[in-house]
């Protein structure tokens, strides 16, 4: 829930775009997440915890609510003070949250006719029985 409360305050509402939640991206997530290392998933989560946390949250933001409890307003402060951060750590943070977001959403088939992608090509001729 924490990613996608991301995704939500990251990708704006635009025609012909679909909303995260719209499109599942929480699923999306879990499965660009899945593919990558053990050791990267588990920073992952640590990262996003201390994202959400209240606690964390006072103390670095002075914002002592759960990032998801937090109105648009707060959460676009908190992922710009993550973003424009004097501690290195914190906008490496917030740069693998963007990544991850930008990477689902913009790998799912139904944002690609927004961007004006059409798709991968087909490939015929180079050893597919089934296009001749």
């Amino acid at each position: 829930m924490v990613l996608l409360a991301v995704a939500d305050r990251l990708i704006p509402e635009r025609p012909g775009f679909p909303r995260p939640r719209a499109l599942g991206l929480a699923a999306r997530m879990d499965a660009v997440v899945a593919m990558a290392h053990p050791a990267t998933q588990a920073e992952l989560r640590r990262l996003v915890r201390l994202f959400e946390s209240g606690a964390a949250g006072l103390l670095l933001d002075g914002q002592p609510r759960l990032f998801t409890a937090s109105s648009p307003a707060e959460q676009d402060r908190r992922l710009a003070a993550w973003a424009k951060s004097r501690i290195a750590l914190r906008r490496t943070g917030f740069h693998a949250l963007k990544r991850t977001v930008y990477a689902s959403y913009y790998a799912s088939p139904e944002t690609w006719g927004a961007v004006g992608y059409p798709g991968p090509p087909i490939l015929t001729g180079l050893g597919d029985e089934r296009a001749r």
